[in-house]
């Protein structure tokens, strides 16, 4: 802690000018004595505060670390979100028609009013429980050529604090849009593949990220009993297309492979880039198999992470990744591989069961 000016604080952040004026705020720091960047929880700011405070009681350098106990308890959970989908089909079968309305919290805005405004878990809430947010419904502005097209967000105020996720509001939008275009092409008798490319005439990349991605998961047409489902999503200017061959074992869901074909633009390291949307792909696995806290007097009774029922690596299967390449401009490679996972794997089970498993995540009951 010792620097020119008495004291440096040095912090894992990702909103780093907000942690500034907060460790400011609490040993009188200037932004160039606080050090440092991070992955998601702490944008928000408490654990920092905390160590800034004990550090100065103490007069000696700290390391604060939370109990994976206390972080869950602290943690700003993704909404939930529910959503209710209408939809028009023409004589051949496609779209004419598409409507959408989704139950969220607002939870970007929430977290927006905390860092920038200061206000507290129950200000931000309240600030935000009857505010209509485009944040909350991304993912559901979906690539395909429909006519008539709306998408309403209705706010929820669920007396709960809500944050951040990987992936955000579009790995729930991409879950609705992909999940209902599939049972679409079912409804229609069209084969899914074919019910996505007539209706994807002004997204040639997306396009071609589901055709090649038919290619490497050896596509059989989601055909009863085939195991295999479909999904695709584009989100800040990347496109991504997924596979997902799965079956059930003793009650249990299966997954065989998921394959990926993505569309970032110019790679620079197209090793990183790989292991990025991997990383991704099981991230959004979790999100569909895993990952749902129980509260109990307020409070997530799920402390520890095996309590959430993520998938180990022996559960993941295969997993094939490949990149449609192009010098157009860069896009980001780090949340566009969660979204099309979850469909992708409940229209696979579909094919087994002849059910639609439209909520997450997938247990092995509901299987």
């Amino acid at each position: 802690l010792e620097g020119r000016q008495g004291h440096d604080h040095l912090r894992v952040v990702q909103c780093g000018k907000g942690s500034g004026r907060v460790g400011g705020i609490e040993l009188g720091l200037g932004v160039e004595q606080q050090h440092g960047l991070e992955f998601g929880l702490s944008r928000q700011h408490l654990a920092g505060v905390q160590a800034a405070l004990i550090a100065r009681a103490a007069k000696a350098p700290v390391q604060l670390m939370w109990s994976r106990a206390e972080d869950i308890i602290r943690d700003y959970p993704r909404p939930p979100a529910r959503a209710r989908m209408v939809a028009k089909l023409g004589p051949t079968g496609l779209i004419e028609g598409w409507s959408a309305k989704v139950a969220a919290p607002a939870a970007l805005a929430q977290q927006w009013r905390r860092i920038a405004h200061g206000r507290t878990r129950a200000e931000a809430r309240g600030d935000t429980a009857d505010k209509t947010d485009n944040l909350a419904v991304s993912g559901m502005d979906v690539p395909y050529a429909i006519p008539n097209f709306a998408v309403d967000h209705f706010p929820a105020d669920i007396a709960l604090p809500t944050g951040r996720w990987r992936g955000n509001a579009d790995s729930y939008g991409c879950f609705f849009s992909e999940s209902f275009i599939d049972e679409l092409a079912v409804f229609s008798n069209i084969e899914p593949l074919s019910f996505r490319m007539q209706l994807l005439g002004n997204h040639p990349r997306l396009a071609q990220c589901l055709a090649a991605v038919t290619a490497l998961g050896d596509w059989q047409g989601g055909v009863p009993g085939s195991g295999q489902g479909l999904a695709c999503h584009s989100m800040a200017g990347g496109h991504i297309a997924v596979l997902v061959e799965a079956g059930l074992s003793q009650g249990r869901v299966a997954v065989k492979k998921i394959s990926a074909v993505a569309d970032c633009g110019r790679l620079i390291n197209p090793a990183i880039a790989r292991q990025q949307i991997e990383g991704g792909l099981i991230f959004g696995l979790a999100m569909a198999l895993g990952g749902a806290p129980n509260y109990a007097g307020s409070l997530p009774a799920n402390l520890r992470l095996g309590d959430y029922g993520l998938p180990r690596l022996a559960d993941v299967g295969q997993v094939a990744v490949e990149f449609i390449g192009n010098s157009g401009p860069q896009s980001g490679l780090g949340e566009i591989g969660v979204p099309a996972v979850a469909p992708a794997l409940a229209s696979a089970l579909a094919t087994i069961t002849g059910r639609r498993y439209r909520r997450l995540p997938i247990t092995g009951e509901s299987a």
